[in-house]
């Protein structure tokens, strides 16, 4: 195995299976790590997901990260440098944590599974801890369509069309902030920390907008003015703001997940579009999180989830001075939650039926090398 010094993860300093080629670019050096799939997903399954956590959830997650590997060889993300992804949490989080003797025993017990529908190589989605709601791929706004992915409960119950019904009736605002604040006890996650958590900010309106010109500038088409004399939304440089009058969530998918969000900023009218740059806008940098059972954490300047609602206090002048948000889960909410997995383990639920589950009328298919 191969030692890199000047890398630190949580594990402290990493060793490689496989080889490493490195690059000299203009912006430095780049390294690749050449590695067999089945040899990557050792430090990827334990990096993703605790190896204390039940076998067959292990197993679910190992054919995840399996086939999202697997895809990413037949569409590579970074082919200038001959590289098929990183090892973020951009694509999946590799070698964060040693290897492990149960991790090792998912990832063998499994080899060379991938899920498929049809002939069709799914994209395994996956995320930590669910609201007790799933969504749809709509909230990355890119047109994509997966028919495999639907939005509904995440619960211990038989499953019912009345799960989809459900997810549909999160859109509408009463009804999914009634839900955010009591919960569900037959929610899989129901006692996870991350299962509901609040946090709260005093507006900085320079900072606010300072957020929302740094995400215009990397997604002009998802950060728009209002026109009055078209009177439609337009991708256009951000005005300097004065005042900031209301901020609301003003569009939700299935499941809950915010969508668009407004801001009224005296003459002006502001729309941030997607969950992911909601989450993104909102918070300070240092932002605080209180979760479920109390504890404390620090999000670095991203909230933990879009399945919120938002609650304001304003001074004498209807000028908004205080944010309040209250929310669920940890993760976009597309595909497997990784916690529910777990709990679905123990209640006695197979690899294949937790992957069923979350991942609608799958096979698992040995992948050719």
């Amino acid at each position: 195995q191969i030692i890199c010094k000047s890398i630190q993860r949580s594990q402290g300093v990493p060793s490689y299976r496989g080889h490493i080629e490195v690059l000299s670019t203009q912006e430095g050096l780049v390294v690749v790590n050449e590695v067999l799939l089945e040899d990557y997903l050792y430090t990827v399954v334990p990096s993703e997901m605790p190896h204390s956590y039940p076998m067959e959830a292990l197993k679910a997650q190992a054919i995840c990260a399996r086939t999202y590997g697997y895809n990413k060889m037949l569409h590579a993300l970074y082919p200038q440098w001959g590289a098929h992804l990183d090892d973020t949490t951009t694509c999946q989080v590799y070698n964060n944590q040693e290897e492990h003797v149960r991790t090792n025993e998912a990832i063998r017990e499994t080899f060379g599974l991938i899920a498929m529908v049809g002939e069709d190589l799914i994209d395994t989605f996956y995320y930590s801890t669910s609201c007790g709601f799933s969504t749809t791929e709509e909230i990355w706004g890119n047109g994509k369509k997966y028919h495999y992915l639907q939005a509904g409960t995440i619960r211990n119950e038989s499953p019912s069309d009345k799960a989809e019904d459900e997810a549909e009736a999160m859109m509408d605002e009463q009804y999914f902030e009634k839900f955010i604040r009591l919960g569900n006890e037959l929610d899989y996650e129901c006692e996870e920390p991350w299962y509901r958590w609040s946090y709260h900010e005093n507006m900085d309106k320079n900072a606010f907008m300072e957020r929302l010109q740094r995400c215009y500038q990397q997604f002009p088409d998802k950060i728009l003015l209002w026109n009055e004399k078209s009177c439609q939304y337009e991708s256009t440089q951000l005005p300097p703001i004065e005042r900031i009058d209301d901020i609301a969530i003003v569009s939700r998918l299935p499941g809950g997940v915010a969508h668009e969000m407004e801001m009224i900023a005296g003459e002006y009218k502001i729309k941030v579009i997607t969950e992911q740059l909601i989450r993104t806008v909102l918070p300070e940098p240092d932002s605080q999180i209180i979760r479920w059972d109390g504890s404390k954490i620090k999000m670095n300047g991203i909230l933990p989830s879009a399945f919120i609602f938002l609650n304001t206090k304003k001074d004498n002048s209807g000028n908004v001075t205080e944010l309040y948000i209250n929310g669920g889960g940890y993760g976009h909410g597309v595909g497997m939650s990784q916690n529910a997995a777990a709990h679905m383990a123990e209640t006695g639920m197979s690899m294949y039926e937790i992957l069923a589950f979350f991942y609608n009328g799958i096979t698992l298919t040995p992948y050719n090398e």
